[in-house]
């Protein structure tokens, strides 16, 4: 199996080593194809350009920023369109800035991630067919959602009770409760 690992040059760190010698040890005879992107909306192109060269499956690997999900958020729409078109899959793994403090907890949350995903990788490429045994199974369903996306609370750092709290404070007490 080939494996494209898209990352960033907006990541935290460079964990590229990581991942493929994680993907080397949980998929037999894995090759790992690497490309860094520019952008995060570039992603779908890269993606594409790995697709190009012959890989079955891609890694997308991203450090992330709360300034960074709408983004990721419209890269994953757009990729759902590449896959159709592909007939292949391309997995995301966000891993937000307010998971890790250092560069060794990102280390270890990239090989707990990118292990996972190895799993899932076999199951969707080389045997779909086993994907039945998963259903009803929810660790591998909970696994791929949360490493999918940022968790709620790095999404919306503020709650809407404090959010209109914020809004009250900027626009004074009568303007805040309604912008019309």
């Amino acid at each position: 199996m080939k494996v494209g690992f898209l990352d960033s040059i907006f990541n935290y760190a460079d964990v590229f080593e990581t991942a493929a010698d994680t993907l080397h040890e949980k998929i037999a005879n894995c090759s790992v194809e690497r490309f860094t992107t520019p952008h995060l909306l570039k992603i779908p192109v890269c993606s594409k350009l790995l697709f190009d060269k012959g890989c079955d499956a891609i890694l997308v690997f991203l450090t992330a920023l709360p300034d960074d999900f709408d983004e990721i958020r419209l890269v994953q729409e757009k990729i759902i369109d590449l896959e159709v078109a592909e007939k292949k899959f391309v997995f995301f793994t966000v891993v937000s800035d307010s998971e890790f403090k250092n560069e060794e907890r990102l280390i270890e949350l990239t090989k707990e991630r990118v292990a996972i995903i190895a799993d899932a990788l076999q199951k969707v490429v080389q045997a779909p067919s086993e994907l039945a045994g998963n259903i009803a199974d929810n660790s591998m369903t909970n696994a791929m959602d949360m490493f999918s996306v940022p968790s709620a609370e790095t999404q919306d750092p503020l709650s809407s009770d404090s959010a209109e709290d914020a809004m009250s404070s900027v626009l004074g007490e009568e303007e805040g409760k309604s912008l019309f």
